[in-house]
């Protein structure tokens, strides 16, 4: 039989008799990290200004959990245990823990990667391209830095999701429309 190669021009991979490689749904190691400084900004706005600026990033943060929702059925969780992670615990610290669990300085570095990815996008689907995107760290790393936490809460939460966090079945690489995508829209 002939072999059917294509080559995805976005991102150089190659999909073999229609499958894409799953190199594509990896979460890049260059994921751009900003900060935004805002605070001569913010210094400059009447009081009432900065109230406004207040609620309106109030609304904002409890809108955000709307779209986690309709972005895939795991994305809320995942979002719940990466608050968890990293506000019970400082990032150099969570280092630290994970370190003693063997989890390498470059694995706990893909999971902020992929940590900055899911916040950019508000889910686990890209913003742009609603391709689905996955952990650089293999799940047993992930499921170590986890363990590292203390936290049952977090451990939970992973069990929860972490199949389909990781899971790259034809119909979960894609948002759309079943068989051919998925959607929590309708």
């Amino acid at each position: 039989g002939t072999l059917l190669l294509l080559c995805c021009i976005r991102c150089g991979s190659i999909a073999v008799q229609g499958r894409m490689d799953a190199s594509h749904f990896i979460t890049p190691v260059d994921v751009p990290v900003c900060s935004l400084e805002c605070s001569e900004a913010f210094a400059a706005l009447s009081a009432q200004e900065k109230l406004y600026a207040h609620h309106l990033s109030r609304a904002s943060w409890a809108g955000s959990q709307i779209v986690l929702v309709q972005t895939s059925p795991e994305s809320e969780s995942i979002f719940r245990l990466f608050l968890i992670l990293f506000s019970k615990s400082s990032v150099t610290d969570l280092r630290q823990a994970a370190a003693q669990q063997g989890v390498s300085e470059g694995e706990f570095t893909w999971l902020l990667q992929y940590g900055a990815q899911f916040f950019a996008n508000m889910g686990n689907y890209l913003g742009f391209g609603d391709t689905k995107f996955i952990p650089r760290l293999s799940v047993d790393k992930f499921e170590a830095v986890v363990r590292a936490s203390n936290n049952a809460d977090a451990l939970a939460l992973f069990g929860k999701v972490r199949e389909a966090m990781y899971s790259l079945s034809e119909q979960e690489k894609q948002l759309g429309l079943p068989p051919k995508g998925i959607t929590t829209y309708y």
